[in-house]
């Protein structure tokens, strides 16, 4: 079409230019030609090369949404089968939180010991839940002797916790290396880490409960099968493991793991098998230790962990995710291989954005929920910590320079979706950069559906220096805006397409192509802003009471500074949404 449209200007143009024409119109024909060979060998490549990967989503295509503040180290995080979200705070709260409306109800708090790391710590529900109402929680208490961990199953009765069953007690604690993660497996036998509490040569005695992963039934005995008669233990060797996950069809656990000051590690859990701690730090030639599947050095804090295995956030299915209290982030780790045994890749999310985290789950949606610590005495709280936030898939950013928190995305990214908008070569869009009158001419003609053929008024244009130069752009969108009415020159003849726009002139333009679909304000509607000249209010204010502007601040507009490509995005996008 757009070549058939060329050739029909061509030979309407004047006897000067017509040679000219004539010649840039062969050029450009070889060039579509040699284009269109390279085109089919690059296809041909590519073919040969096999199915092209699948899109894997960043950090730029996700949303953080707060979904509770207010919370106190939540140490665990379990989904009812309500669709609500148990947690437990380290000061023995147990919260149920509601994600959608972030309404809390507090079941009570469990008489625990809180100091330093030790306190309320995991806990899972019963795999028959709600059928069976108890949830099984690790916790510190004080004895006479000091501090011990206990495992215990609790009754939850209503908005209340019940009655306690002791299973196992007496597990070594302390105020550091108190780590202690609950889970159900998939054999159905209850899984409990335990820090070394500072012990460490309780680690290697495997007579002792400390510095260990245990496995029992739901009555607290051991478990069926586990590697040493009569005994709990199913690993040892570990120092402090503080996150506790299982991969799609595998019986045997991951777990995270605090190093010293070198080495934490993710570890793949085997019956039996001895990780090291104290003799071995991370990887060892010895074969008496069984090596992790990653180290860290120098160390991040690893802590709590979950595998993804939905399809909500494309690319993420089968990675192992786990958060960090010394690195701040969301790390996410890619197998190498289908055992993994070892790492392809690893990503890092949130970088210090949120703050320290501990705790971490997979919504029934799929999307993820993070729990900060930030007042468990090593961080500085912002007034809402600790907060429970929700990770979900925002879309693929058309713009590395526009990530999904952006306050311009929703807006940017819909009409890079409709084709309204593009960015630069270097796959930036340049929010803050200013719009040009041009360019606001080409977002209005598109969005409003005022661009179907390229126009032929060549010989009449509307501006002088709008020029043809064998593109749509500018020519075409500011002719056909100038046609519809949105834009208007200078006056002279001149259109000014490489000038900036001021931003009352922006919402001049928008009103004009949005105008059928805007309600009108009521008589003497005030906008608020006192900035503004007395020609300006009315469409200034037409624009503010259909949502498609707002100010600087609650009473200054600013309307004769720069407008930015991401104002005009916003913009038109709001008189877009205002018209449906």
């Amino acid at each position: 079409m757009r070549t058939q449209i060329l050739t029909s200007r061509f030979s309407r143009r004047l006897p000067p230019h017509f040679s000219f024409r004539f010649a840039l119109n062969i050029a450009a024909l070889w060039s579509a030609l040699i284009w269109a060979l390279m085109s089919a060998v690059i296809v041909a490549m590519l073919a040969s090369a096999g199915p092209a990967t699948a899109q894997t989503a960043g950090e730029g295509d996700l949303r953080v949404d707060v979904v509770a503040t207010g919370l106190r180290v939540p140490w665990e995080m379990r989904f009812l089968p309500s669709g609500e979200l148990l947690v437990s705070e380290r000061d023995g709260g147990l919260v149920r939180v509601d994600v959608e409306t972030g309404a809390q109800t507090r079941l009570g708090t469990l008489p625990v010991t809180e100091q330093g790391e030790s306190g309320l710590l995991g806990f899972d529900l019963d795999p028959s839940y709600p059928a069976q109402p108890y949830i099984y929680v690790s916790y510190t208490r004080s004895t006479g002797d000091g501090m011990v961990n206990r495992v215990s199953r609790f009754t939850i009765s209503g908005d209340s916790i019940g009655s306690e069953v002791a299973l196992v007690d007496n597990i070594p604690a302390a105020s550091i290396h108190d780590g202690s993660r609950v889970g159900f497996g998939p054999d159905g036998n209850l899984w409990v880490t335990t820090g070394d509490a500072g012990q460490s040569q309780l680690v290697q005695d495997r007579a002792s409960l400390a510095g260990k992963v245990l496995r029992m039934d739901r009555a607290g005995n051991p478990a069926a099968g586990n590697p040493f008669p009569g005994s709990l233990v199913y690993s040892y060797g570990h120092r402090n493991p503080q996150g506790l996950a299982w991969r799609a069809g595998d019986s045997n656990p991951f777990v995270t793991e605090h190093g010293p000051d070198t080495n934490d590690e993710v570890n793949h859990l085997a019956s039996g098998a001895n990780f090291g701690w104290p003799e071995v730090r991370g990887f060892s030639n010895d074969p008496a230790f069984r090596n992790p599947v990653r180290a860290w050095t120098p160390t991040i804090a690893p802590a709590g962990a979950a595998f993804y295995e939905a399809g909500a956030i494309p690319g993420w299915n089968g990675s192992l995710l786990f958060v960090t209290l010394k690195e701040r982030d969301l790390r996410r780790l890619v197998p190498a291989d289908a055992t993994f045994g070892s790492v392809a890749q690893e990503q890092v999310l949130f970088d210090g954005r949120f703050g320290r985290l501990r705790s971490i789950t997979v919504g029934p949606d799929g999307s993820i929920y993070l729990g900060t610590s930030n007042r468990d005495g090593r961080a500085s709280p912002a007034p809402e910590d600790d907060r429970i936030l929700r990770v979900s898939f925002a879309g693929f950013s058309a713009f590395s320079d526009v990530p999904a928190g952006h306050r311009f995305f929703a807006a940017v990214q819909a009409l890079a979706e409709r084709g309204v908008v593009q960015g630069y070569g270097d796959g930036t869009f340049g929010p803050d950069d200013p719009v040009l009158r041009a360019q606001l001419a080409k977002m209005a003609v598109l969005a409003f559906g005022l661009h179907s053929e390229p126009v032929d008024n060549l010989s009449d244009p509307s501006f002088l220096d709008v020029a043809y130069d064998g593109d749509a752009y500018p020519f075409d969108y500011v002719e056909e805006a100038a046609g519809a009415g949105l834009v208007l020159g200078y006056g002279n003849g001149l259109f000014g397409p490489s000038d900036p726009l001021l931003r009352v002139q922006l919402v001049r333009v928008v009103v004009r192509a949005a105008d059928a679909s805007l309600a009108e304000p009521p008589p003497g509607y005030d906008p608020g802003f006192t900035d503004l000249a007395l020609e300006d209010r009315a469409v200034v204010a037409k624009a503010e009471f259909n949502n498609l502007v707002d100010g600087r601040s609650t009473t200054i507009f600013d309307p004769y500074g720069s407008a930015t490509r991401g104002h005009a995005a916003k913009v038109v996008f709001q008189a877009l949404q205002a018209a449906q």
